[in-house]
């Protein structure tokens, strides 16, 4: 059975000056990759799908590497659009992404509501189990737009799901049914 493997991104580093879309990978970060590779290998991936942020594909670029895969970006695997948003403190984040997950018609937080955002993972995701048919695919991608895909998917709380996935985390669907099979929200020993 070919599957979809949707992976947290890696750790980044944060730097409240700057726009969380354009983060790169903490140290921390990077030091995951080895157990996030050992983790996934039992799926056997075929390839390493990643955003166009850095922090996405940083990841993917180093689990490639560590699996000996190839890597591909694509479009459409970013994060919640929050680029007209200050950076907030934690508390007022999470409020507005508790708000983001229960009105998601409404764009209440970021330029994006979580119903545009799902039919925007949506379509490049059926893109990138079309583009590698029968193969079982890794996407880094990142936690909103990840949560909103499987609450979609399943009967998990996107918000709930949001919260506890740790960096890296990752979710197993069936790539022809989209089922989950699987959710790690946290790596063993990280």
């Amino acid at each position: 059975m070919a599957k979809l493997l949707l992976i947290r991104n890696a750790a980044p580093e944060k730097e409240s000056r700057r726009p969380s879309h354009l983060w790169k990978l903490s140290e921390a970060g990077k030091a995951s990759i080895g157990p996030l590779a050992s983790a996934i290998r039992v799926h056997r991936p075929e390839v390493v799908v990643s955003s166009d942020e850095p922090k996405g594909i940083e990841t993917a670029e180093l689990l490639a590497a560590e699996l000996g895969l190839p890597h591909v970006v694509a479009s459409g695997l970013h994060e919640h659009d929050r680029t007209n948003v200050p950076h907030l403190r934690t508390h007022e984040f999470i409020s507005s992404m508790a708000l983001f997950f229960s009105k998601p018609t409404l764009k209440v937080f970021g330029s994006e509501s979580a119903t545009s955002v799902l039919q925007r993972v949506e379509e490049s995701l059926r893109e990138v189990i079309a583009d590698h048919a029968g193969k079982t695919v890794a996407v880094v991608s990142h936690a909103a737009a990840i949560a909103v895909f499987a609450a979609a998917h399943s009967d998990v709380n996107g918000f709930q799901l949001w919260r506890s996935m740790k960096a890296p985390s990752y979710l197993v669907f069936d790539a022809d049914t989209l089922t989950l099979l699987e959710r790690v929200d946290r790596l063993p020993g990280l």
